[in-house]
């Protein structure tokens, strides 16, 4: 869960994402590129995402990139059997957790 603002301090946003019919910012990329943040989850499942910014990153230091399968996420297998299981709205609104 995110909470709160990325301070960029002149940096530039990662990404443009729309959210509620709006462009939002999304992270930050420092000025020489060499840091990146955001709060994309799950970026880097996807494989195409993944393969260029690590052949980016490779290309940078001079060295070569060959892209591999990831293992399997078990947590990904955990969460959807929790949500087959569990009526997870109805828990999080007996527990007040929600809205509900």
């Amino acid at each position: 869960m995110h909470v709160g603002d990325t301070d960029r301090d002149g940096s530039a946003p990662f990404a443009q994402i729309e959210r509620d019919d709006l462009l939002v910012a999304d992270g930050a990329v420092s000025e020489d590129g060499r840091v990146t943040g955001t709060y994309v989850h799950g970026l880097f499942a996807n494989a195409a995402v993944r393969d260029e910014l690590l052949a980016r990153l490779a290309r940078r230091r001079g060295i070569s990139f060959t892209p591999r399968a990831l293992p399997a996420d078990r947590y990904a297998a955990l969460s959807t059997w929790f949500r087959e299981a569990v009526d997870v709205r109805r828990l999080m609104r007996v527990t007040g957790v929600g809205r509900g």
